[in-house]
This record gives structure tokens, sequence and C-alpha cells, in this order.
């Protein structure tokens, strides 16, 4: 159900499941080595943090959504941060 790669570092919350309209959606979702996922972000099902890549604290990576490896993510929804940009500065958050 959730796959975590060697070195990863989580300390967010996981929804592998919902209920939609009375139907119970279930997916995997994976962890990539060395990515690091802070906290209290929340990564939902059949969502993918590439290898090396960074998720902030707070951010959510949607259902569905891979993120590439190496890259810097920050927000809800999860996008990419500027190469230099601290999280906050990228999302207007200072």
């Amino acid at each position: 159900m959730i796959a975590l790669g060697d070195g990863a570092t989580v300390s967010a919350d996981f929804q592998a499941h919902t209920f939609e309209d009375r139907v119970l959606k279930i997916d995997r979702l994976r962890v990539g080595s060395g990515a690091t996922v802070g906290a209290h972000a929340v990564v939902f099902y059949g969502a993918g943090v590439g290898d090396r890549a960074c998720v902030a604290p707070h951010a959510v990576v949607m259902k569905g959504e891979v993120l590439a490896a190496d890259g810097r993510y920050a927000g809800c929804p999860t996008a990419p941060v500027a190469e230099g940009a601290s999280a906050s500065t990228s999302r207007g958050l200072d």
C-alpha cells in the first residue's frame, strides 16, 4: 500500500483511501529513495514522490500526482519551488 524507498525521510500524513459518493477509492502511494516529505504534509493515494525530491511541511500532494525526482515542492496543491528560493517565499507566504 505505502512504499518508502531506502533513505526516505517522512514526517507526513498519508491518505491511502477516500469515500467518494459512497464508493471506496484506494490506491498505492510511493515515496522514492532519499526523498523527504516534511512535517504535516499530506500525500494522497495514487501519488508518488520521486527519488531525492523534497516536499515542504504542510504541502499537499494530490491523488494521482507524481513529483519528479530531485525536485523541490511546496503548497496546496504542490508546485515546484524556484531554484534558490525558500518554500515560503516561492508561494507568497512571507
